[in-house]
Order: C-alpha cells, then sequence, then structure tokens
C-alpha cells in the first residue's frame, strides 16, 4: 500500500470531510442497531417518523419567499417627494444656467400645483377645443352681421365666446362619459 502512495501521490487520493466521516458512522451505527432491534420495535420507529414527517409537512413554512421584482415595501407620498426632489437637482445641475433657472420658477411647488390645477380644470382639451372654434364660428358671425347692419363691436365678443365654447365643450365631455359608461 506504501507503493501506492508513493507512485500516484497524495493529490490522487479522495479527501473525506469530518462531517461526511461522522454522518457514515452514524448510519453505520443505525444500520447496526436497527438490525439488533426487534421487529416491533422497527415498527414503532416508522411510525414515529411517519408522524414527524406529517406533523413537519403540515406546518406552514417559518419565512415566505417573497418574489424578486416586488419591492419590500409600497412607497410612499414622502418616498415619491424626496426622489422627484432628487431627480430634479441631478437635471438641472445638467442644464445651462438659464434653462435652470426657468426650470427651478416653473417646477417651484406653487407654480408646479397651480399648472396641475388649471390642467385638470380650464385647460383640458374638450374644454381649449370648444373654445376655440365656438369663439372662431361666434365671432365670425358676430363681425358678419355687425358689418352687414352697421353696428358698431364693442370688444366683449370675444371672450364670451371663449367662456361660452369653452362651457359648451366641457358639457360635451361629461355628456361622452355619460354614454360611455352606459355601454
Amino acid at each position: 500500500m506504501s507503493e501506492h502512495l508513493t507512485e500516484h501521490g497524495p493529490e490522487e487520493l479522495p479527501k473525506v470531510e469530518s462531517a461526511e466521516l461522522e454522518q457514515a458512522t452514524e448510519r453505520a451505527e443505525n444500520k447496526a442497531e436497527n438490525q439488533t432491534e426487534k421487529p416491533e420495535q422497527q415498527a414503532e420507529r416508522a411510525h414515529e417518523a411517519r408522524t414527524t414527517i406529517e406533523a413537519q409537512a403540515e406546518e406552514p413554512p417559518a419565512y415566505e419567499e417573497k418574489a424578486p421584482d416586488k419591492p419590500d415595501h409600497q412607497p410612499t407620498r414622502l418616498d415619491k417627494d424626496v426622489n422627484y426632489q432628487q431627480t430634479m437637482r441631478s437635471l438641472q445641475r445638467q442644464l445651462k444656467p438659464a434653462s435652470r433657472t426657468f426650470s427651478k420658477i416653473i417646477h417651484h411647488p406653487v407654480v408646479d400645483a397651480t399648472s396641475e390645477i388649471v390642467g385638470k380644470t380650464v385647460l383640458r382639451p374638450s374644454v381649449t377645443l370648444g373654445a376655440t372654434v365656438t369663439a372662431f364660428v361666434l365671432v365670425g358671425l358676430v363681425y358678419l352681421v355687425s358689418r352687414r347692419y352697421g353696428f358698431p363691436l364693442s370688444g366683449s365678443e370675444l371672450p364670451l365666446a371663449l367662456v361660452a365654447g369653452g362651457l359648451l365643450g366641457f358639457v360635451l365631455e361629461l355628456v361622452s362619459k355619460l354614454l360611455k359608461k352606459r355601454r
């Protein structure tokens, strides 16, 4: 045997870790014990093993696996605000000084909130379209009639036509939304 070690060298011998060695020893001892046990003892041990396995199968796992694409928590309003501010500062640093100043003015919280409110009410596409089309048609008709019959225009025709057209556009949008809901 010593010749075998010197011929092939120590690198070719399999390495056995101590944990594997302990497990193999335990298995050998258990096998020896099982051979000396009576059949009643073996049946009792098998029954205990089955009940342990069934109990473990019924217990819920101690941990829950999370989907890798779901974040740990839902972002809060504060998280979104901080992220928005950091993004704005980062982007504004890349702008030229004049553009940076304009961006700071436009994205100031007061101006931004006012712009959002106006965009959701007065400057909606339906209101804007209704106002411009109606104002164009009404002011054109009033101008033609005043020219034909010779009465002077006061100057309030355009603002009144814009308001009337905006209201008309808003009402038409509401009617179309109601019709879509019924379908």
